[in-house]
């Protein structure tokens, strides 16, 4: 006969493999789904994000909003760097993994996502912004940054250009613009 415990812990252990097939699964859908027409979720590689951050020459105490945060990458480089950032993500599982990422390496103070469409942030007070998206939505971040950004502020563009606007770098497709 099986004791009540062992099969407490069988359960457990299924329950348990479950939610992490359940989260295995959902990270596969992102990836392959795009949602409402938005950019589908391809992360940014270690070597993109370094090039990012070298041109931006970002400091503590400066602000920067990630559009289309993904799995909260770069808002936890950033944060590491000293840097405020706020993520905008529209997925609730990308939204919840990079919040627990950011919990659990402590850096709540400086890193927040949030799950809103980067087409509603307020970019008014920010001085980076960055973004790996697609070409097909360029063309109107183009003209929402160029209405909204303050003078002097900075935009990292992974792979993708703006159709108008012209960097003032260039470095492995990774662009660099200022207002």
């Amino acid at each position: 006969m099986t004791s009540p415990f062992l099969l407490f812990t069988i359960a457990g252990g299924i329950g348990v493999a479950f939610s992490f097939f359940l989260l295995w699964l959902s990270n596969k859908i992102v990836l392959m789904t795009p949602i409402l027409h938005d950019p589908v979720f391809v992360p940014t590689t270690d070597e993109k994000l370094q090039i990012m951050l070298e041109l931006a020459h970002v400091k503590p105490g400066q602000k920067v909003a990630d559009l289309g945060s993904g799995n909260g990458k770069i808002i936890i480089a950033l944060a590491k760097l000293g840097v405020e950032g706020h993520g905008y993500e529209i997925n609730y599982f990308l939204v919840w993994q990079s919040r627990h990422t950011i919990r659990r390496l402590g850096l709540e103070k400086l890193a927040k996502v949030h799950r809103q469409s980067f087409r509603q942030a307020d970019l008014s007070s920010i001085d980076l912004v960055t973004l790996y998206t697609s070409a097909e939505t360029m063309a109107g971040f183009e003209k929402k940054l160029q209405k909204e950004l303050k003078s002097g502020a900075k935009v990292v563009s992974n792979t993708f250009q703006f159709p108008n606007w012209k960097p003032l770098k260039v470095r492995d497709r990774v662009y660099l613009y200022q207002k």
